[in-house]
C-alpha cells in the first residue's frame, strides 16, 4: 500500500475550527484522499476500498498514539487525550461494521 506518513497525520489531525493546530475542511479532506488515490494508488491496481479501508487504520494508528502518551503520563481527563479516545472509539465502531 502506498503510504505516506505526512499525508495521514494531515487527514487524522485537521479539524475544522481554525483555532486547531492543523485546519482543514472536510471537503478538502475528501479532495485531497480523492485526489492522492486517483493520482496514485488506483495506477497500482489497488481498489478504492482497500485503500480506504488502510486509510482508516492508518488513521486510528495517530490516534493511538495520543491516547498511548496520555495513559503514560497518566493524563487521562486532559483535553487532547479526551478527543483521540472519542475519535479513535467512533473509528473502531465503523471499522467494526464491516
Amino acid at each position: 500500500m502506498p503510504y505516506l506518513t505526512s499525508f495521514t497525520r494531515l487527514i487524522a489531525h485537521g479539524e475544522e475550527q481554525d483555532e486547531e493546530l492543523f485546519y482543514m475542511k472536510d471537503e478538502d479532506k475528501t479532495f485531497i484522499i480523492d485526489y492522492y488515490y486517483d493520482n496514485f494508488v488506483k495506477l497500482q491496481g489497488i481498489s478504492y476500498d482497500e485503500y480506504s479501508l488502510t486509510l482508516k487504520y492508518f488513521i486510528l494508528y495517530e490516534y493511538a498514539e495520543w491516547i498511548m502518551l496520555g495513559v503514560k503520563y497518566h493524563n487521562t481527563e486532559s483535553k487532547r487525550y479526551l478527543k483521540y479516545y472519542g475519535k479513535a472509539k467512533k473509528l473502531i465502531l465503523e471499522l467494526n461494521k464491516k
